[in-house]
C-alpha cells in the first residue's frame, strides 16, 4: 500500500513539473481585437478610430475593407455627430446628421458615398427647416426652405444640377416677398420685390444674372419714387420722381464721398 500511495505520488510531482514547465497563457486583451487588418490587407471587424488628442472619430465594423450596420461619428467634445447604417454591401447608408446639442440636423441616404433622394434639414430647435433632393450626389428636383417648422419661406428647383424655373421668397406671413426665374443656375427676365404686405417695392429685369434695363422703385404707397436704368448690373441712370427722395439720396451721396 505504501509503495503504491509512493508511486502514485511521484507520477502526480512528475505532472506537475511538466505542467509547471508549460508557458502560461495570459487573458487575450480587448483591445486586441480592434482595427484588425487581414493577409491581404482588408478591414476586418470591429475599428475604433481616434485623433491625435486621443478623442473618438468614430466607430463600427467592417468586413473585407466594407463598412457593415451601424457606424457611430463623434465631435471632438465626445457627443455623437452622425450615425451610419449600412447595407448593399456598403454602398448605401442610411444617415442622421445631429446638432452638438443633440438634436437632429439631416437625414437623408448616401448611395457610393453621394447624397441620394431626398434630404430633411432641421435647426438646432428641432423644427423642419429644409428639404432638398439629389440624385447622385447633383442637386435636382424641388428645394423648399422653411420657418417655424412650416411656413415656407423659399423654394426653387434644380436641375442637372442647377436652378431652373421659378423661384420665390415669403415672408413669415405667408406674403410674396420675392420672385424671379432661374434659368442654368442664372436669373433671366422679370422680377420683382414686395413690402412686407404685398405691395411691390421694386421691379425690373434680369439678364444673365445681373440687372438690365429699367427698374422701377415704389414707397409703401404704390407710388413710383424711382427709375433706375442698368446695364450689365451696373446703373447707369438714375431718375427721381420723388423731388424730396431724390434730394436724400444726393446728401447720402455727398456724405458717402466726404468719409
Amino acid at each position: 500500500m505504501k509503495l503504491s500511495t509512493c508511486l502514485f505520488c511521484s507520477c502526480l510531482f512528475a505532472f506537475l513539473l511538466v505542467v509547471s514547465s508549460l508557458p502560461v497563457q495570459s487573458q487575450p486583451d480587448p483591445s486586441s481585437t480592434l482595427n484588425q487588418v487581414d493577409l491581404n490587407g482588408l478591414k476586418q471587424g470591429h475599428w475604433l478610430k481616434k485623433n491625435q488628442e486621443g478623442q473618438v472619430v468614430y466607430e463600427g465594423q467592417f468586413k473585407d475593407d466594407q463598412p457593415v450596420g451601424e457606424f457611430k461619428y463623434y465631435y471632438p467634445e465626445g457627443n455623437l455627430r452622425t450615425t451610419l447604417l449600412y447595407s448593399d454591401n456598403g454602398k448605401t447608408a442610411a444617415a442622421v446628421n445631429y446638432h452638438p446639442n443633440g438634436k437632429r440636423m439631416a437625414e437623408g441616404r448616401y448611395t457610393d458615398k453621394q447624397k441620394d433622394g431626398n434630404w430633411v434639414y432641421y435647426n438646432d430647435s428641432g423644427e423642419h427647416a429644409a428639404d432638398e433632393v439629389y440624385s447622385n450626389g447633383i442637386p435636382v428636383g424641388d428645394w423648399k426652405v422653411y420657418s417655424g417648422a412650416t411656413k415656407v419661406i423659399e423654394e426653387y428647383s434644380f436641375r442637372d444640377g442647377k436652378k431652373n424655373g421659378p423661384w420665390k421668397q415669403y415672408f413669415a406671413s405667408g406674403t410674396l416677398k420675392a420672385q424671379a426665374t432661374y434659368v442654368n443656375g442664372q436669373v433671366e427676365g422679370p422680377a420683382s420685390f414686395n413690402y412686407p404686405d404685398g405691395t411691390v417695392m421694386s421691379k425690373g429685369a434680369y439678364l444673365h444674372g445681373l440687372k438690365e434695363g429699367d427698374w422701377i422703385n415704389f414707397n409703401e404707397k404704390g407710388i413710383i419714387e424711382s427709375i433706375f436704368e442698368y446695364s450689365k448690373g451696373d446703373v447707369i441712370k438714375e431718375t427721381y420722381l420723388d423731388k424730396a427722395k431724390e434730394e436724400e439720396m444726393k446728401k447720402e451721396d455727398v456724405e458717402i464721398k466726404t468719409e
